[in-house]
């Protein structure tokens, strides 16, 4: 059982067009990403929420609440064990405890199948139950993902809504966010798992959110028209299963996307394959995600900023649709696709 912690410091590259922009300089203190390696711990005869915050005895384990702010949130009153009031019993089993309150969106949801990697390797799902809240059983892709690394549903147990899970034997992952060796090792397993799918949608593809309300591409047709002149296909991610979704990706070599949970979708594409991510974060609300999760998988991470699109519901960098510059896009593409910068 891992019981060490350390500190790891994962060193990013700038994105690999960084020199057809001086604006990209703002990245930098982007690149150094710290976590914890990864810790087994085990708590005999306590508590899980339905929210996956782990209690006892009116105290709230820290290392269980997604972030310290979350955690001292629900420390300051007793609001929190008001909410969750209705016990649920564990069976004699074994409790594996890997979730966070981000376990339904999907970027975040395969941070957490790095820790069911973790546990399969160590042996320590054997024999047991993975604790869930009772919502993400109608989550298709948590469900679909799970099967496809080996989980099914007698192998799960979830907790109620306004309801807790009274624990005698938890077995908890302690750790937040990507780790260089298991996102690799998951990659490895997702690959060998999605085998037998046919769909391909050839080596290279853009990532359509069309049929979003948000962060979807305002002049698409334009972008589209530049796409196709270089044998781009246009994907809609939300028409496909979770496996065609890994298998789309995992045949493709060259991708393109707005900012989204598409991107997230590279876990199953090789080694030096490249991804291109359009975003119209505004420099002090970057979101590093897909340009650190790119740099562990060893693929090549192409960024473009773009403006606000003028029919954008909300006009913010995290809701705001885009208008892409299509002469620059049109330069990345063929910077891509030469790959001399291999």
């Amino acid at each position: 059982m891992l019981k060490t912690n350390a500190t790891i410091n994962f060193i990013a590259k700038l994105p690999i067009n960084h020199n057809l922009s001086d604006d990209f300089g703002f990245m930098k203190k982007y690149l150094n990403y710290q976590h914890q390696t990864p810790v087994i711990q085990n708590f005999k005869n306590t508590n899980v929420s339905n929210n996956c915050v782990i209690f006892k005895n009116f105290k709230i384990n820290p290392d269980s609440c997604i972030t310290s702010e979350i955690y001292q949130r629900y420390c300051q009153n007793y609001k929190f064990f008001l909410k969750y009031f209705f016990p649920q019993f564990s069976p004699a089993k074994k409790i594996i405890h890997v979730a966070n309150e981000y376990y339904s969106n999907f970027f975040h949801w395969h941070e957490i199948l790095q820790k069911i990697i973790l546990l399969k390797e160590q042996n320590i799902l054997k024999d047991s139950l993975i604790i869930l809240p009772s919502k993400a059983k109608k989550i298709k892709f948590i469900i679909e993902s799970l099967k496809l690394i080996g989980i099914d549903d007698k192998d799960l147990i979830f907790i109620k809504k306004k309801s807790y899970l009274r624990v005698r034997d938890l077995f908890f992952v302690n750790h937040r966010g990507l780790d260089f060796d298991l996102i690799n090792r998951l990659r490895d397993h997702l690959r060998m798992a999605i085998k037998s799918s046919q769909i391909n949608y050839g080596d290279k593809i853009y990532i359509s959110r069309a049929k979003q309300k948000l962060r979807f591409v305002e002049n698409e047709k334009k972008v589209l028209e530049i796409l196709e002149k270089y044998n781009f296909k246009k994907v809609i991610m939300e028409d496909h299963s979770y496996q065609e979704q890994l298998s789309i990706c995992a045949n493709a070599k060259y991708l393109v996307a707005p900012h989204g949970a598409g991107i997230t979708n590279i876990i199953t594409m090789v080694k030096n394959s490249s991804v291109l991510e359009l975003s119209s974060k505004k420099n002090e609300d970057f979101e590093r995600d897909y340009l650190i999760m790119a740099n562990m998988l060893e693929i090549n991470y192409f960024y473009q900023k773009c403006q606000f699109g003028k029919n954008s519901l909300i006009f913010d960098s995290h809701h705001a649709s885009i208008d892409v510059d299509c002469d620059m896009l049109e330069k990345n593409i063929k910077i891509m696709l030469e790959k001399k910068y291999d």
